[in-house]
Formats: C-alpha cells, sequence, structure tokens
C-alpha cells in the first residue's frame, strides 16, 4: 500500500501552493526552523526562511509548549501542528495537539492531503491514509532539550518515521550551506545535517557496505561454495540483498554459505544497507566459476615426427620406419602412436 500511498500524494503537493494561500504566514514570525527527514517522503521544511520558497509559512513554539502553524513537504504538502481534532487512538499516544511536556514533545500533527479536501479539517480520505503524524508512542517519541528536538515519530506506512534531528527553535540564518555553524544554531539547510563532533554542516551518513566472498573463483568441477561476510558503518537498520541472493539481510554476517555452484557463469552477490538518512549505495562481491580444461586428443602429422595435434613424443628411428608419439594436450588422456615407412632406397646417414 506504501507505494499506491505516496504516488497520489505527489499529486497533492503540486497543487496545495495554490488551494491553501492563505492558511500560511510570513516564515520570520514563526520561531522555529530546520528540517525534519522521512525515509518515504524525504525532507519537511519547518520555515520558508530556510528554502527558496516565494510563500511563507513556519512553525512556532508557544510560551506554553504548543506547536502551531504549518510545515511543507514537496511530496505531501503541508503538514499542519495545532488546531486540529477527532485524533485516532495509538498504544502510547496522547489525543491532543503537539504540545511540550517537560522534555517530551506529545499528540498529533496532520498531513492536510490525508482529508478528503486536502485541509486537515475535512474527513478523511477513503484509501485509507489520514496523514496523521504521531508525535510520541509507547516505543518512540521526540525529546526537546535547549533549543533542538531529536527522536522519532510515526506517520503511518505512507509518511515511515520521521526524524526530528535537524528541528530547533530559532531562526537558521547563520547555519546555511556547510558553513561553522553555532552550536546555538545547529541546523543546516538540505541536504546538510548538523555534525556535534566536528560543530559544522556534513552531508548525511548512509550506511557503506564492505562485503567479501571467499573462495570467489574456481571451475564448475570445483565445488565452489563461496562463504560471505559483510558489515556496514553508520548504525544501519536494514539491509537488502540483490543479484545472485535475495531477500533482507542482517546488518552483517560472517561466513554464511551460499552453497555449490556448478555452473559456469559470473555471480554478483550485491548489498544495500540503509539507516535514518537514507540507503547507501549497493555493494557487490563476485564470483566467476569457469569451465574445465578442454580435453584435446592426439592427431598424426604429415611427416614423421609431426603432430596435427597434440605434443611429439618418444621418437624412434628404426632400419623401416619412424614411430613417434603424438600425445593428447590439456586434460586429454587420449595419446596416438604414429608411424611413416622407409622407402627401400632411403638410405639412413
Amino acid at each position: 500500500m506504501k507505494t499506491y500511498f505516496t504516488k497520489i500524494v505527489f499529486v497533492f503537493a503540486f497543487s496545495l501552493f495554490i488551494i491553501f494561500p492563505f492558511v500560511v504566514f510570513a516564515g520570520t514570525e514563526h520561531n522555529m526552523s530546520g528540517w525534519a527527514w522521512s525515509s518515504n517522503i524525504g525532507w519537511i521544511s519547518f520555515n520558508s526562511t530556510d528554502t527558496s520558497s516565494t510563500i511563507d509559512y513556519g512553525v512556532s513554539k508557544n510560551s506554553d509548549g504548543t506547536l502551531v502553524g504549518y510545515a511543507w513537504s514537496s511530496s505531501v504538502g503541508w503538514i499542519k501542528f495545532g488546531g486540529l481534532s477527532g485524533f485516532p487512538s495509538g498504544t502510547g499516544t496522547q489525543a491532543q495537539n503537539a504540545n511540550i511536556n517537560g522534555t517530551n514533545l506529545k499528540g498529533w500533527a496532520r498531513a492536510c492531503s490525508g482529508t478528503i479536501n486536502n485541509d486537515c479539517n475535512s474527513a478523511s480520505r477513503t484509501d485509507g491514509w489520514d496523514g496523521w503524524i504521531s508525535l510520541s508512542g509507547a516505543t518512540y517519541g521526540i525529546n526537546y532539550s535547549g533549543n533542538g528536538f531529536t527522536g522519532l515519530a510515526w506517520g503511518s506506512d505512507v509518511l515511515g518515521w520521521l526524524s526530528f534531528y535537524n528541528v530547533i527553535t530559532g531562526p537558521s540564518s547563520n547555519c546555511q550551506n556547510g558553513a561553522n555553524n553555532s552550536p546555538d544554531c545547529n541546523v543546516c539547510t538540505t541536504p546538510f545535517i548538523w555534525d556535534t563532533a566536528s560543530s559544522s554542516c556534513i552531508s548525511p551518513s548512509v550506511p557503506a557496505v564492505t562485503i567479501t566472498a571467499d573462495p570467489n573463483s574456481g571451475t564448475v568441477n570445483d565445488n565452489v561454495n563461496p562463504k560471505l561476510t559483510w558489515s556496514a558503518t553508520n548504525n544501519p537498520t536494514s539491509c537488502t540483498a540483490s543479484g545472485s541472493w535475495s531477500g533482507t539481510k542482517a546488518v552483517s554476517g560472517t561466513d554464511v554459505s551460499q552453497g555449490v555452484l556448478t555452473t559456469e557463469g559470473t555471480y554478483t552477490y550485491t548489498l544495500t544497507c540503509s539507516n535514518v538518512n537514507g540507503a547507501g549505495s549497493p555493494t557487490s562481491a563476485i564470483v566467476t566459476i569457469s569451465p574445465v580444461g578442454t580435453d584435446v586428443s592426439g592427431v598424426c602429422g604429415t611427416t614423421h615426427y609431426l603432430c596435427s595435434a597434440g605434443t611429439s613424443t618418444h621418437k624412434t628411428s628404426r632400419p623401416s620406419r619412424w614411430t613417434w608419439i603424438c600425445a593428447g594436450s590439456g586434460n586429454g588422456t587420449d595419446s596416438l602412436l604414429c608411424s611413416e615407412n622407409k622407402t627401400p632406397i632411403y638410405i639412413q646417414n
């Protein structure tokens, strides 16, 4: 169902700027900025000052801890905070608008394209997606400390997990395009993310896979059974195999047997791993299976000691004839005894 929903919400994304010019306000009037990240729909902007948009919008944190306003996704359109009702239920969720309680963000936000009129107020769509985003649950949630958010929200199979690690309260005007940013403004423009170790914006770290096969070559008669060993950096959460193997794999493996290969060919074992920042590049281990050597039988040549095929050995000259052997080459075992008669007038030196 995920693929189906994603195709639908893309259609809404291109029309929402026209439908809702009245629900967004000047980005500089809002005190939140930065970007959330969804592995399903990509970046979500919390303030138009972080983008080149000609329409102003944003989300604000009020003094009572409530969050109000609109974020923007180029895939699903407007995402509304505050002013919502008719909340769904779920384990560990709270039936309320987005609100910071202590250090925890509770409640719900909503993608307006989950409603039939794309306005966050009308009835939910009839295809099963309602646009609701849970900001906390029994096993997940978003924390607020200092001026930054950390943690994950859940937006059903359509939006997936939403990371708030690059969302802050306060402007991001000094946090652009990999500049040496202040820790008080630790948010970066897409696709950069804040790196606390270097106090700067860096590219999002996706998993880098290392995979090897042992053995990685042989012949069809060698009973080659390659064993794969792999690992991935940057906290992978899942790995998927393709090529000569398939399915979901563990994020690491050691000496995992692939079975005996008895057919000539090139076998490519490809692995792609993902984390909260997305999927890394596919990496492959290659195993080559070659045919066995070709058998060649010995064939006598047209005159003594010559062979049309094979190697001449055991050369002998007798009074009446020459004899020699044309031995098979390669893995051939068929040798041929060859002879040539000497004429009566032949005088041997």
